[in-house]
């Protein structure tokens, strides 16, 4: 079987820390999954998340994504392969303040080397998905609601069609009832598309959404040593 992400043995310890911040043994996630990881701050969630994504590299360890291997790719190779197989939706967003909300979506697809009328094109198709007002395509992006920026986050994150969205606390800043809208727009979106989701939280009460769960404690054995968790 070939799976969407694969990770043995992978360890990782930030510059001038006492201790391993990432001990896993064993991490598999099939195509198609909805992954739920939850856990408390400092746990290693965002830092999980930029070791498969290849934005830090694993101190030892394999991490192999659509059977291709994270670490032995160069640093313009993994951006490369980012920019084609995988979306990020940010707590913060980080949208380009001063762009307008077309550009930012698109934004991707251009360092990608999508052509214009494809990026376009696509970008329309996720505005009208994601319920978002086709006139906001020429607004700025700093003068969008909170809602709208995390709308728009996520079309930028869908605009390469990628295999694998990487969700970081992306509902912290919402309440509870904007949070099941998003979650109900954003988990609709993937059941069209089949993309894997991994989706990353300290609230428990998105679990909810998703099919599978795992906490931090479970994944990561420098927290743990209740040893492998195969999904």
């Amino acid at each position: 079987m070939t799976y969407a992400i694969e990770c043995q043995e992978i360890t990782y310890t930030w510059p001038q820390a006492k201790s391993t911040t990432i001990n896993i043994e064993s991490f598999y996630v099939e195509k198609s999954d909805r992954l739920f990881i939850y856990g408390t701050s400092g746990s290693g969630k965002s830092t999980f998340l930029n070791l498969i994504a290849g934005l830090l590299s694993a101190d030892s360890g394999q991490i192999r994504i659509l059977d291709q291997s994270i670490i032995k790719m160069s640093d313009r190779q993994k951006d490369r392969f980012r920019s084609k197989h995988i979306g990020f939706v940010f707590q913060q967003f980080n949208l380009i303040p001063y762009l307008s909300v077309e550009d930012n979506i698109v934004l991707p697809a251009k360092i990608a080397g999508i052509n214009n009328v494809t990026s376009t094109n696509r970008a329309r198709f996720l505005v009208e998905a994601l319920l978002l007002d086709a006139n906001l395509l020429s607004q700025r992006a700093d003068q969008l609601s909170i809602g709208q920026q995390q709308r728009v986050a996520v079309a930028r994150a869908l605009i390469n069609e990628p295999e694998i969205l990487i969700a970081d606390e992306p509902t912290s800043a919402l309440d509870e009832e904007s949070k099941d809208e998003f979650m109900d727009l954003l988990l609709k979106t993937q059941q069209r598309t089949g993309t894997t989701i991994i989706f990353v939280s300290h609230d428990k009460g998105l679990m909810k959404h998703f099919d599978k769960t795992l906490s931090m404690t479970e994944l990561n054995t420098a927290l743990s040593k209740r040893g492998n968790h195969v999904l």
